[in-house]
């Protein structure tokens, strides 16, 4: 076998190999993220805003596609900034930043958005 024949067979091997790792990396997220993105929650914990001593707007925003997202706001007067706080589709509920809300509505008065 030459030289040149042995290269070919290498080149064709590793590319090969390089095409079928690309392969199963695009063929993940199709393959998984059904299961993620179509599934009801439910979470175990759900708490009140009053819970907590606070009072909260209870809203929910709407995204191009139609997904409707929960949402809380907590006020303040004269606020000096917003947070923002997000909880992921298996994350606790976004009720478990309540006590956030309070500690930063007594110490620095800020409106808090919980998402």
């Amino acid at each position: 076998m030459t030289t040149r024949k042995k290269k070919k067979i290498i080149i064709g091997v590793i590319l090969g190999f390089v095409l079928l790792i690309l392969g199963s990396l695009a063929a993940i997220p199709v393959l998984v993220m059904n299961s993620f993105v179509n599934m009801h929650v439910n979470f175990d914990t759900v708490w009140a805003a009053e819970d907590f001593g606070i009072e909260a707007e209870h809203f929910f925003v709407t995204t191009d596609d139609n997904l409707r997202i929960s949402a809380y706001e907590v006020s303040v007067e004269n606020p000096k900034a917003i947070i923002i706080c997000l909880s992921g589709m298996h994350m606790p509920s976004a009720t478990v930043y309540f006590g956030h809300a309070r500690f930063l509505k007594k110490t620095i008065m800020l409106p808090f958005s919980l998402t």
